[in-house]
């Protein structure tokens, strides 16, 4: 009896010592190892505990391209979509910050490499990168290019974060709006440009939807708010 009751010790201590080890590592060990994570693409799966976390991309940043089926019958998209669509349910295609803290955001479609480079190099010496906080326009003056949106392109970059050196304007290429809105920008000025030059409702609805039709500055044009 007292050799069963022995076991029995040895057992539950064993069992003690592993929980405690368990937890030990995954909060701790992990949580110290991993210190920068990027994650790109639609948020579909669980993220692993880090220090600092990099939504890399527009897709992560807003839901990208993909957050455009957030606005149909996501029904008709799975059948579209699947060959068996009565055993698939896809999710809404949302940013990561609608479900973890995000500490930075590298936007674009896809994102600038000089930003990438300067953010890793930033992390490296211990610093906390700092986002662009100007439209794509003012990159547009400084590097003296035409304006297209003057010139009657459908240009995004008055509404645009900067940060990518204003690279499709500078090809003579209107922006598209791949890194999503500056807090601050004058929407509804721009849409009111858009009207001007002879654009239809739908049409803008669709350029507002394109890459980041879930932020909520973008809300009120796109049709319908989808998120919060």
């Amino acid at each position: 009896m007292y050799v069963a009751d022995n076991s029995l010790l040895v057992e539950l201590l064993f069992f003690f010592f592993f929980v405690v080890y368990f937890f030990f590592f995954f909060f701790s060990s992990r949580r110290r190892h991993t210190r920068y994570i990027s994650v790109t693409g639609v948020q579909t799966c669980a993220l692993p505990i880090c220090r600092y976390l990099i939504a890399l991309g527009t897709c992560a940043t807003y839901g990208g391209i993909p957050s455009i089926k957030n606005f149909l019958d996501l029904d008709d998209v799975e059948e579209e979509v699947y060959e068996i669509p009565d055993i698939v349910k896809s999710l809404k295609a949302l940013g990561l910050d609608q479900y973890v803290k995000v500490d930075y955001f590298m936007r674009g479609c896809p994102i600038d490499r000089n930003e990438f480079l300067k953010v890793v190099q930033d992390f490296i010496v211990g610093k906390i990168p700092r986002e662009v906080e100007q439209p794509v326009c003012i990159e547009c003056r400084e590097k003296e290019n035409k304006c297209l949106l003057q010139h009657g392109e459908q240009c995004m970059g008055p509404v645009t974060h900067g940060g990518c050196d204003a690279v499709c304007p500078s090809s003579s290429i209107a922006c598209t709006g791949c890194r999503g809105p500056l807090p601050d920008s004058n929407v509804d000025k721009e849409v009111e440009l858009f009207v001007e030059q002879g654009l239809k409702k739908e049409d803008i609805i669709l350029t507002f939807r394109k890459f980041a039709g879930t932020s909520k500055i973008y809300s009120k044009y796109v049709g319908g708010q989808c998120q919060l």
